[in-house]
Order: structure tokens, then C-alpha cells, then sequence
């Protein structure tokens, strides 16, 4: 039994010795995955901050292309205007006989196309005459700045993805050596232990290195989300297409795009709106394609958005509530879905849960207002925009449903669906005239909240100022369609009741588009009750189409009307009348100003005192004249 015992012993340290060596080996391996996954984390961090700062560096000179694109664009709509002005006065000086002063005129103005790319070819085109025909400000507009800056916009969006790629890279491989590092404690603590206890240890860290080295090995060989630069070029050029109404070619781009890169799921979604406002609309293919951006990018809130939008159009609203749902569920500081779910409800004749929803929309963006405020900032743009373009969808759907609010070329939606139209038509005005309100206040008074102001206006009526013979003012030749180049055009209203100070806007729109060129505001210092005449067009010549004009008095909306301006610049006057003004003035001493500060503040102004004074007497007598001379020549005097 001695001779036994004397030969065991040596073996049991030899086991030892020799379990201990397989251990550090383990240990020095797991050392240097720990050395390789410290330089992938390294450089995944370098990635991160590379792509981060190229990405802002992009973003910046976005800002700063668009920022002086548009400079160069409002400076160069501004030489139109005043290109129109000096050939307007050419024409005067031509007509009363003095071709020096007339020459003069049009020498100034043909200096001024010198000085715009916008006032030549291939933007603008003039008639024998020298009078401007057309001047694509859309092409302009995308050729200046949209498509450059689309393009940076785009490269920082892609940048700051691959950033985010890489950021979560080093996010896992700083997980990971955390890992490695509880593997070599307990590797460790095995070499220091014995037995049953040794052998738990040494197999939690093996199998926890083993687990985390295959996470790394995944981790590494997982593909970065890298947009091809070709693939950005072609989308900011289907940008520029579509910014230019050009929406084939703009289908065109994007499907180059995706065929470079087809998980582009910003061309996807582009490549949509595109469809939907091609001629006719195809809304199959913008719908097959939103369903597939979201499957690319499930977390996106504005492909849901734009999802239900599309699901509306072809008049499916349970499912366009509940992608717009979803979009809301993702993103709670937009309003735009829920304006979508209001018009839902509205085209599927719910009405009451229409202007719950409404009300809600509303709510939600005077809440996104307040929280901005709060932080000292104003509201994003994109609500005004939001909110604008819900007026439009409830324009789109009356015209549809009612032939109310329509012009040439609007957008026609599926309504063979739509239910309960009598009662959509009051709650669409209703709530059409709500928001358009909320939008007015929320510009001058930071609130979508309007309170009544109590004053009155009649509906506006659109008018020349017709001049006899002897060059005095006669009467007013009241119509609703004014030919091309005539002359001023005004807005008479009778009003009452409105307090001293009140704040007035009026708002001109062309064809749907407000123009802001023709934005006048100011602080309301007339007679309480009377009438009043306010020239539009301003210096301005107003292109053909429907122009609607809105009166606002502390946000709240008194009075609308609606004109139209011919192609033609001859057209058959109306019987003209003896309206005038019924101030106790005369219209000799009619007080008139215009300080050119903003638009053009022409209003008359005499004591409006007397009782029943009006601007016009809707029964006046007419005086008969001849109707086939046109207005240009009959008003060449006109003011």
C-alpha cells in the first residue's frame, strides 16, 4: 500500500499542470478575439464619426444651396414684376403719343433681362412685342436650387444611415467584449478551482466566448446600407421632374433609381406621388409600391402616411384610417395623418365622426404649436404645410362630389363610394373654412384658436373703374372675368360693425396656389360701417385662370370671392353701371392712399357716417351703353 500511494501522487499534478496549460491557451485566445473585436470597435467608431460629419457637412450645404437658390429666385421674380411695370408704362406712353418716353421704357426693361438667367431663354418667352408670354418659374426654381440641393439632402440622409449602421456595429462589439470579458473571469476563477466547480466554470466560458465570437463574426459580415451616389443622382433629378409637374420623366428617374439600388426606399416612395399626379393617376402601382416601402422600412411614419393617403384615393377608408393610425402611433408630432382620417370619415359620410376627428386634427396641431413655443421655437413649416394641403383635399373632394371649388386641372379623386353628400358638403365648408382660419391665426397669432371679431362683410365683388370721356370716374364695370392685361381689377365690399384696429389679411389665389406676392396685411382704419374698394393685382400682371380672394379680420374669415382672367386681352365689357360710392363725398375729394409697403393700400376712405351708406346699391340704375368696345380700350385711362 505504500508502494501504491507513493506512485499516484505524482500523477495528480501532472493533470493539473496539464488542464492549467489548455486553460491559459483558451485564455490567450479569447485574449486576442478581445484584441481583434477592440480594433473592429475602434473602427466602427471611426466610421461613425466619418460618416456623421459627412453627412452634416451635406446637410449644411443643403440648407445653404436652398437657402440661396431661393434668394436668387425671389430676386429674379422680382426683375419680372418690374420688367412687366417698365413695359406696362411703355404701353401708356405709346398709346398717349410719346414714343421718346415709351422707348426709354422699354430700353430700361430689356436692360433688366441682362441681369437674370430667368428673363431668357429657355425660361421665359416674349411675344413680338416684347411682352412677356411664359416664364417657367418651376423649371427655373429646379434647375437654381431644388435638384442641387435635393441631391445634398439626399447624400446627408444616406451618410447619416450609414453612420447609424456603423454605430450600431460598435454598439454590438462593445456588448461583445463585455462577453469576452465575463468569459475570461470565469476562465479564470476555473484555473484557481478544482473539481465539480472547476469544470462548470470552465464550460459557462467557453460556451459564452464561443456564442460571442460567432455574434462578432455576424456582426462583421453584416452589409452596410450603402446607397450608390448614381442611385441619389437620379432621385434628386425625378425630384426636379416632379417640382416641375413633369411627373413622367420624374417616374423615370426614380425607376432608375431603384433599378441601381432597389431597397431606395426614398424613391419608392417619391415614385408614388409621382403616380398619383400623373395623367390619368395610377394608383395601383403608387399603392404596390408604398406597401413595399413598408415592408424596407417598418418604423417609417410618413410611408404609412403616405399609405392611407393612397388607400383615400382609391376610396378604400377603413384601411386608409388604419395606416394613418399607424403613422400617428409612430410619430405623434405630425397632424397631417389625422387630417387624412378626418376626410375618411367625412367621404364614407360619417359626419359626426368627421368633425370629431377634425376637431382632434386641430387640437393636435395648436398642442405641436404650444410644444414648440415652449422651447422658443416656431412651429416647422411642414404644419402649415400639413394643414394647407388638408384645405385642398376637402376643395378636391366638394369639386368631385359638388362641383364647388374646381379649376382647370385639379385633382380628381374616386368617389363612387362616397356617401351622405348633402351633409358632406356642410361639414367639408364648415371645416374648410375652420382650418383655413386656424391657418391665418396660427401665422399672425401663434394659436389655431379664432375668436369671433363680430364684424360683417358682404360677399366681395370684382370690378374696373370705368372713366367717361372727360377723364372722371363714372362708374364701376362689375364682372367675374377680366381679359388678360386689362387693367386694375378691384375688390368692393360693404361692411359692418368692425372695430378700429382690427388686423386685416387678404389672401389672393391663383388656381388653388396662394400668391404671395399679393399677401396684403395691415391694421384696419376705416369707418366702422360702410364700403370700401381694394385694387388686387397691384403692379402685378396676373396670369390666366380663377382667382379666389379672402378677407380675414383677426384670423377669422369675413369675406371671399371668386374672378377669372381670360387668355384673351380683348373681351366683351358688360353693361356698366352708376354704382359709386355712397359716402358723403364726392368722389373728386375721395380720399385715396398708397404707400407701396405692401401690395397696394387703396382703399377709399370718406365718412362712411351717413345712414345706408354703401360702396355700391346692388339696385342701382344701369346705364345703357354699347358692349362691343373692349376694356382695354375703354379703361386705358383707368387707374
Amino acid at each position: 500500500m505504500t508502494n501504491s500511494s507513493t506512485k499516484a501522487t505524482p500523477e495528480k499534478p501532472a493533470r493539473e499542470d496539464h488542464v492549467k496549460r489548455w486553460l491559459g491557451i483558451l485564455i490567450a485566445f479569447i485574449t486576442l478575439l478581445v484584441t481583434a473585436t477592440s480594433f473592429l470597435e475602434d473602427y466602427a467608431a471611426t466610421q461613425r464619426v466619418t460618416y456623421a460629419r459627412y453627412s452634416r457637412e451635406n446637410s449644411t450645404a443643403s440648407t445653404a444651396q436652398r437657402t440661396r437658390g431661393m434668394l436668387e429666385v425671389t430676386f429674379a421674380r422680382h426683375l419680372t414684376r418690374e420688367y412687366d411695370k417698365l413695359m406696362d408704362q411703355a404701353s401708356s406712353f405709346k398709346d398717349a403719343n410719346r414714343p421718346l418716353e415709351a422707348s426709354a421704357f422699354i430700353t430700361a426693361a430689356r436692360t433688366l433681362v441682362k441681369e437674370s438667367p430667368l428673363l431668357a431663354a429657355p425660361y421665359t418667352t416674349f411675344d413680338e412685342r416684347g411682352w412677356r408670354q411664359s416664364t417657367l418659374y418651376r423649371r427655373y426654381n429646379a434647375e437654381t436650387w431644388v435638384i442641387t440641393a435635393t441631391l445634398l439632402s439626399e447624400r446627408s440622409e444616406a451618410a447619416a444611415k450609414i453612420a447609424e449602421a456603423w454605430n450600431n456595429k460598435g454598439d454590438n462589439y462593445k456588448v461583445a467584449l463585455v462577453v469576452f470579458a465575463v468569459a475570461l473571469f470565469l476562465l479564470a476563477l476555473a484555473s484557481l478551482l478544482s473539481g465539480c466547480v472547476r469544470w462548470i466554470f470552465l464550460l459557462v466560458g467557453v460556451g459564452q466566448a464561443t456564442v460571442v465570437s460567432f455574434a462578432v463574426l455576424l456582426n462583421t459580415l453584416s452589409p452596410i446600407p450603402n446607397i450608390p451616389d448614381s442611385a441619389l443622382q437620379q432621385y434628386a433629378r425625378g425630384y426636379g421632374y416632379a417640382w416641375q409637374g413633369e411627373y413622367a420623366e420624374a417616374i423615370r428617374a426614380y425607376s432608375r433609381a431603384i433599378e441601381i439600388y432597389p431597397n431606395y426606399a426614398n424613391a419608392l416612395t417619391r415614385r408614388v406621388k409621382a403616380y398619383m399626379h400623373i395623367e390619368p393617376p395610377d394608383l395601383k402601382r403608387a399603392i404596390q409600391d408604398l406597401q413595399a416601402a413598408s415592408r424596407l422600412d417598418k418604423d417609417n411614419y410618413s410611408i404609412f402616411w403616405s399609405l392611407g393617403w393612397g388607400y383615400y384615393l382609391i376610396g378604400d377608408y377603413t384601411r386608409s384610417i388604419e395606416a394613418s393610425q399607424k403613422s400617428l402611433a409612430l410619430n405623434s408630432k405630425v397632424c397631417g395623418p389625422a387630417f387624412n382620417i378626418a376626410i375618411a370619415r367625412l367621404a364614407m359620410g360619417q359626419v359626426s365622426d368627421a368633425e370629431k376627428e377634425y376637431d382632434a386634427a386641430i387640437a393636435r396641431c395648436e398642442k405641436i404649436v404650444q410644444a414648440y413655443r415652449a422651447t422658443g421655437l416656431d412651429a416647422p413649416v411642414a404644419l402649415w404645410d400639413e394643414m394647407a394641403a388638408s384645405t385642398q383635399d376637402i376643395e378636391n373632394l366638394l369639386c368631385a362630389t359638388h362641383q364647388k371649388h374646381c379649376y382647370p386641372n385639379r385633382e380628381q379623386h374616386e368617389v363612387s363610394k362616397v356617401t351622405n353628400r348633402a351633409a358632406i358638403l356642410q361639414i367639408g365648408e364648415k371645416y374648410l373654412k375652420r382650418i383655413k382660419e386656424a391657418l391665418t391665426a396660427l401665422e399672425y397669432a401663434n394659436t389655431t384658436v379664432v375668436q369671433p371679431s363680430g364684424a360683417k362683410f358682404d360677399a366681395l365683388v370684382f370690378a374696373n373703374r370705368f372713366y367717361n370721356d372727360a377723364n372722371k370716374f363714372e362708374s364701376y364695370v362689375v364682372r367675374d372675368r377680366f381679359p388678360s392685361r386689362g387693367k386694375s381689377i378691384y375688390a368692393l365690399v360693404n361692411y359692418s360693425n368692425v372695430k378700429p384696429g382690427m388686423q386685416t389679411i387678404w389672401k389672393v389665389y391663383h388656381d388653388g396656389d396662394e400668391q404671395l406676392d399679393l399677401r396684403y396685411e395691415d391694421r384696419w382704419d376705416l369707418a366702422t360701417d360702410g364700403g370700401a374698394e381694394k385694387r388686387i393685382n397691384s403692379w402685378f400682371v396676373l396670369a390666366p385662370g380663377r382667382y379666389d380672394v379672402e378677407v380675414y379680420g383677426n384670423g377669422e374669415l369675413l369675406a371671399s370671392g371668386t374672378f377669372e382672367i381670360d387668355e384673351k386681352e380683348t373681351l366683351t365689357v358688360p353693361l356698366h353701371s352708376d354704382l359709386r360710392p355712397g359716402a358723403p363725398v364726392t368722389v373728386g375729394t375721395l380720399l385715396l392712399y398708397d404707400d407701396f409697403a405692401n401690395n397696394a393700400h387703396v382703399w377709399w376712405s370718406g365718412s362712411a357716417g351717413a345712414a345706408g351708406s354703401h360702396l355700391w346699391e346692388r339696385e342701382a340704375r344701369i346705364q345703357h351703353r354699347s358692349t362691343s368696345y373692349s376694356i382695354a380700350q375703354k379703361t386705358r385711362r383707368g387707374a
